[in-house]
């Protein structure tokens, strides 16, 4: 079988259109083509295409993953749900984490360290929601739960916990004092906060 025309897709960057024998065969990136030092006349074996197309789905995963790396940093598994949605083998997706997570571009320690920081910034939370989210992102539960620890003791999810009290209390100050401490701690356990916490905030606060 031999290449007969090599030619660049309209609509694909850096895609090419590969002919053997004068008929449309398959599409390559130009980086798999430079890899493997395509030309017009080469002869090509059927191991040979295989091994090609074995590389051009590693490099058309390996920009995929890039591609979606650049917006944010992503954990392991969201990494591998993305690919996994382009269709990609497991066998080539195995090849693509592990070469990102050799450049630690994929870290899940360092995934984990930032989307704690990034919640401690933002909107406060309890430590069960974040180890919720951290799950739903494919983190380990030691893994999480080890460096929640870290960031989170007990006087920081009750401070956080009293913080989003207080803006939570004058919503709901009309209503009779049941249904007050009914809706505080309904509201405070969906942030997840954990319900000894919260007993003892609205023990303290609503006592006042």
């Amino acid at each position: 079988m031999k290449i007969t025309e090599i030619k660049k897709q309209q609509k694909g960057k850096d895609r090419f259109n590969i002919f053997i024998d004068g008929n449309f065969a398959f599409g390559l990136y130009k980086d798999t083509i430079a890899d493997f030092g395509l030309r017009v006349n080469d002869d090509l074996s059927e191991t040979r295409i295989s091994e090609i197309k074995e590389i051009d789905e590693f490099n058309f995963g390996k920009k995929a993953a890039f591609d979606f790396l650049s917006y944010r940093q992503r954990s392991r598994k969201e990494v591998y749900d993305k690919l996994k949605l382009k269709k990609i083998s497991e066998h080539t997706i195995s090849k693509i984490l592990l070469f990102l997570e050799n450049l630690n571009y994929v870290d899940d320690r360092a995934f984990t360290k930032s989307f704690i920081a990034s919640a401690a910034s933002g909107k406060p939370s309890g430590k069960k929601l974040i180890l919720q989210k951290l799950l739903k992102k494919g983190i380990d539960k030691n893994l999480a739960e080890s460096i929640l620890n870290e960031n989170y003791n007990e006087m920081t999810e009750y401070e956080n916990a009293k913080i989003l009290l207080l803006k939570y209390l004058p919503k709901i100050r009309q209503k009779e004092n049941y249904e007050i401490k009914k809706k505080c701690f309904a509201y405070l356990a969906s942030r997840g906060f954990d319900y000894e916490t919260i007993n003892i905030l609205l023990n303290s606060e609503l006592n006042k």
